[in-house]
């Protein structure tokens, strides 16, 4: 790597108005518009921050990398840049050709998605992951820089990491066996895993394909129990992947019939509990009407009955509305505890189908809609529930 004089200072660079460095100077004042960078002509330096307004570029983060001693700074820089968006990328071996886009956003989405789901201990944290590692290829060819890709693609595979004091424990397991490794950052070592993450997370020939070969990958490496051999693990990936994929357009279609007959199951499920609800409601309320009816039969002022029946605090009212209540609290009590039981066979089979079978969110929710109970339900509920503590209270207090 070209020796140009440049120094670090966490995450600024303060660049000396020298013949050396003149060529990277003149490419930053042609992009000062585009980010936070102050030039002095007169003092002889430039500056570069990683601030917000630069969170789309990549900057000279090869000699960055080089001169870090703790894993930790490297990861409070990189995490801070926005992998979801086309990036500006410039390296002190390309200066010739100025600032380059880089574009990585589907292999980053790929990488956070495994690695929120991988147990992580020590004193990193998840978010401080969040990087490309598609833009280490791009960044200056070093020992180090592929190390530290390396480190990073090791949290990829692993279930399990540890990191503190810039030490590194991986174990990659299954419910049967385990592999595990450790790393000292102060130990620069050759790896060479990219063949391997490039292998799972570039060609996805269906929707979560990564999930399976990440598996396979796994499977692989706690049998053969080395990280030598990476190409012949790759190879070993790759037939049995193609085997998979060969079985999968047939199970498939096979899947989407079940799903649609696991819909027509919830679907049932929700159509009985409003079923229910409704005769329940029915016979709820016709026992109101059967109680109007038996006041107006033994009284013959119907303006005392309606009286009696909005006003009275007699005991016999006041035992009747405890009833109504209680009544009413078990008809809400069942229809929620029904549609809340709906809801967990629904999460149940959107987790299976998602998770195992790989169908994507999309696809599962377009043939099974989320048991929930209808805003109407819900008025009518509050209404009466609301109406009959009204009664109640003054059956008591009035």
């Amino acid at each position: 790597m070209k020796k140009l004089k440049r120094r670090w200072e966490h995450s600024a660079c303060y660049i000396t108005n020298t013949e050396e460095n003149k060529k990277i100077l003149e490419v930053l004042k042609g992009q000062i518009e585009k980010f936070e960078f102050n030039f002095d002509e007169q003092d002889g330096y430039a500056v570069y921050s990683n601030e917000k307004s630069n969170r789309g570029i990549l900057f000279l983060e090869s000699e960055f990398i080089g001169q870090q001693t703790r894993f930790n700074d490297i990861c409070d820089k990189l995490s801070k840049k926005n992998f979801q968006s086309t990036l500006m990328l410039l390296e002190s071996e390309k200066i010739e050709d100025g600032f380059v886009l880089f574009d990585a956003v589907s292999e980053f989405l790929i990488y956070t998605d495994v690695i929120k789901d991988n147990i992580i201990d020590g004193s990193l944290q998840k978010s401080k992951l969040a990087v490309s590692i598609k833009m280490f290829q791009y960044l200056d060819s070093d020992d180090k820089i592929k190390f530290v890709q390396d480190l990073y693609i090791m949290f990829f595979l692993s279930n399990k990491s540890k990191f503190k004091d810039n030490k590194f424990e991986f174990e990659i397991s299954n419910e049967e066996n385990f592999f595990f490794n450790k790393f000292d950052f102060s130990s620069v070592e050759s790896l060479n895993l990219y063949s391997i993450y490039e292998w799972i997370v570039d060609c996805q020939e269906y929707p979560k394909a990564y999930k399976v070969k990440l598996k396979i990958i796994r499977e692989l490496l706690i049998r053969n129990r080395t990280l030598d051999d990476n190409e012949r693990t790759l190879k070993q990936a790759s037939i049995i992947f193609e085997r998979i994929i060969a079985n999968k357009t047939k199970d498939y279609f096979e899947q989407v019939n079940k799903l649609k007959d696991d819909f027509l199951i919830v679907s049932e499920s929700i159509s009985k509990s409003y079923k229910t609800v409704n005769a329940q409601m029915f016979g709820w309320l016709s026992s109101i009407g059967i109680l109007i009816y038996r006041q107006m039969i033994d009284l013959n002022d119907y303006n005392y009955i309606w009286r009696r029946l909005f006003f009275s605090n007699s005991e016999r009212i006041q035992i009747v509305l405890m009833m109504l209540l209680l009544g009413w609290l078990v008809i809400m009590i069942f229809f929620y505890g029904n549609i809340h039981q709906n809801k967990v066979e629904y999460n149940r089979l959107k987790e299976f189908y998602t998770k195992d079978l790989y169908f994507t969110d999309e696809l599962f929710t377009e043939h099974i809609k989320e048991p929930k109970i209808e805003l109407a339900y819900k008025i009518i509920f509050i209404i009466l529930l609301t109406l009959l503590c009204i009664r109640l209270a003054i059956a008591f207090y009035c």
